[in-house]
């Protein structure tokens, strides 16, 4: 959902905060599924993705990769967990398109009514959008991508919008901002298979303690003082 290129060609060119008022409500989307028919593949997911999907299947990492809900794959050094979108096809095998010419690859987590089956789990990505965010050395702030939903919206205040991503507290916006510093960090590495695997076996192992972002934190801890 978040894609590549200057801001203000995949924006309106603004930035917004928490008590910014933005027009990203589409009012439930009244039935249309279209960004999660054909965006699936762009969703890569945090380790408290990951935790989340695990809380709403009861299922773990492997077992959903085995499940083929999600794949792993390279991106920016790092081994990462994305959503897995198989495509659909007709009888004769070509891939069905959408009124946008868009192949369908509907996500995993669709049911067939074309509602989130874990909606209250969803990946972070899904629960932004259509907002994106970008980092700065203030932190992070939030945009609003344009061209990818033509859904009628309305105004709502950010921090609305993104309520169920508990933005506005301290330990979740504490979290992202060590996750995206490890991101950035592996990114800047020359590829090592040895450590993308230890990266993620570090972070992406469950997490069973009962408190995520205190064992997040013992575990980022340790890859430093590696």
């Amino acid at each position: 959902m978040l894609r590549e290129g200057a801001l203000e060609e995949i924006s309106d060119g603004k930035l917004y905060t928490p008590r910014d008022m933005v027009r990203a409500d589409t009012a439930g989307c009244k039935g249309c599924s279209r960004c999660c028919e054909v965006m699936v593949d762009s969703i890569v997911l945090t380790p408290l993705d990951v935790h989340h999907l695990s809380e709403a299947t009861g299922k773990t990492l492997t077992e959903l990769v085995e499940d083929g809900k999600l794949e792993l794959t390279i991106r920016d050094g790092m081994l990462i967990p994305v959503l897995h979108g198989a495509p659909k096809r007709d009888v004769a095998g070509n891939p069905i398109r959408n009124a946008y010419g868009e192949e369908l690859r509907p996500c995993p987590f669709l049911n067939e009514s074309g509602q989130c089956s874990v909606y209250k789990k969803r990946p972070d990505l899904c629960r932004l959008f259509p907002l994106g965010r970008i980092y700065t050395e203030d932190g992070f702030s939030y945009f609003l991508q344009d061209g990818e939903c033509d859904h009628p919206r309305s105004k709502v205040k950010v921090k609305k919008w993104i309520a169920d991503a508990a933005i506005d507290d301290e330990r979740y916006a504490e979290f992202l901002l060590h996750w995206h510093e490890i991101a950035v960090a592996m990114r800047g590495q020359t590829p090592n298979e040895t450590v993308i695997r230890r990266v993620f076996s570090l972070f992406y192992a469950p997490y069973e303690s009962g408190d995520f972002y205190a064992e997040f934190e013992v575990r980022r801890e340790a890859l430093l003082h590696a």
